[in-house]
């Protein structure tokens, strides 16, 4: 399937996936942004639940029930299914038979709830017909669900021929947006919604507990019913986008704590010392700044040298050494190349062993919290003897953020 036949089918899935009891967790506006990221049209989905209440209400009513009484469930669901079809005009009931059968050929995708077969319930005229070269009509076979078909009762609700709210002209806009060429990749999708999207838009102040629950909640959604969706050719895709979920729900959380702890004390005495003053009254304002053993390293690896190279770089964390430790093992990333910057070589890189104004009684450090894998976009600068320290930490990226995209 092209990019264009799937998007009708995502589309779909979106109606159902928003009117499930998938969503009862999270909120509907944080599901249209996400499906907004998507490229898919949110105006598809505004009405979903409106005309799922329309038809159960009607239902209802045809069933004699109303919504106080107490009724069965998945009769209601198959009423719906057979009233909905019938209202489209898809299927029409025969009088002889009182069996619903096709008006015309049904579309694409209903082919569960339709029988290839009609010879053991046509009448006898019918079955003359056929013997006459007619063909019998094809049947809808009236759909039974157990109570845990909810997700197949709404896509079956919500079929790509769903003619409600101009379905139709909103799909074929988004089908020649995306085009025969167009590119449907859920874990490139993924990676950056769960990295640049989310934090560039603050939607991290939700809570990363509902937007990673979402994501995977929908990416499981979409696995569960792949073939019914025609996805089977995206499977690994989006296992590869649910991994990037996983790794999302520890990277983010510390990713966001970290990002508040700069500029830590050690790098900010550095700056401080080379660029407002390196003599030995500016020393005053390092011994302030740092405890004995971060002195020590300062004194060392530091004091006495030169600034002799500013820029801008992106660092990717190669080792951390746990709790206790200053420092991290980083070397320079070249993200149009997506690998370790030509040339570059390893080097540690220290930290204070401040809490860098978090509350007292969170002893964290940078090191402690930092995991391999993690990219730190900054300002390096190198000195005569060969230390490095940074400055002006303008993001920090997770392992799966897809720094080669044009758009970060």
């Amino acid at each position: 399937m092209t990019a264009a036949e799937i998007y009708p089918e995502l589309v779909r899935a979106a109606r159902a996936f928003l009117a499930s009891s998938h969503m009862k967790p999270f909120p509907d506006t944080l599901f249209l942004t996400l499906m907004e990221f998507g490229n898919i049209n949110t105006t598809l989905l505004s009405g979903a639940k409106t005309a799922l209440k329309r038809y159960t209400n009607r239902c209802l009513n045809i069933m004699g029930l109303s919504q106080k009484s107490k009724f069965d469930r998945l009769k209601l669901w198959s009423k719906i299914i057979e009233t909905k079809f019938m209202n489209e005009g898809m299927y029409v009931r025969d009088n002889k038979t009182g069996n619903l059968v096709d008006c015309e050929t049904p579309g694409e995708g209903l082919d569960r709830l339709v029988s290839s077969s009609a010879a053991d319930s046509v009448s006898d005229d019918d079955e003359d017909d056929a013997g006459n070269g007619g063909e019998p009509p094809t049947l809808m076979v009236p759909p039974e669900y157990g109570p845990d078909d909810e997700d197949t009762f709404l896509l079956d609700f919500f079929t790509p021929t769903d003619q409600l709210d101009g379905f139709d002209p909103l799909v074929a806009q988004g089908a020649d947006i995306l085009g025969d060429d167009g590119l449907v990749d859920f874990e490139l999708g993924v990676s950056y919604f769960l990295s640049a999207e989310i934090m560039r838009d603050a939607l991290l102040e939700q809570g990363y507990d509902l937007i990673g629950g979402l994501v995977t909640a929908w990416l499981n959604f979409l696995v569960a019913h792949q073939r019914r969706l025609g996805l089977l050719a995206y499977t690994d895709n989006l296992e590869r986008a649910l991994d990037v979920s996983a790794k999302s729900e520890f990277q983010v959380p510390v990713i966001y704590k970290v990002s508040g702890m700069f500029p830590d004390p050690f790098n900010k005495a550095c700056y401080d010392y080379f660029y407002f003053g390196s003599d030995e009254s500016a020393m005053t304002n390092v011994n302030w700044m740092l405890g004995n053993e971060e002195l020590g390293i300062f004194v060392e690896k530091f004091k006495g040298s030169t600034v002799t190279k500013k820029e801008a770089v992106d660092l990717r964390v190669l080792q951390t050494f746990g709790p206790g430790q200053f420092c991290l093992k980083v070397q320079e990333y070249d993200r149009k190349q997506s690998q370790l910057a030509e040339g570059s070589i390893p080097f540690l890189l220290y930290f204070g062993h401040s809490s860098g104004g978090l509350d007292e009684e969170d002893t964290d450090t940078i090191p402690e919290l930092c995991f391999p894998n993690l990219y730190i976009e900054c300002t390096l600068h190198t000195l005569s003897n060969g230390s490095k320290f940074i400055s002006d930490v303008s993001a920090l990226w997770p392992s799966f953020a897809p720094l080669d995209y044009h758009l970060f």
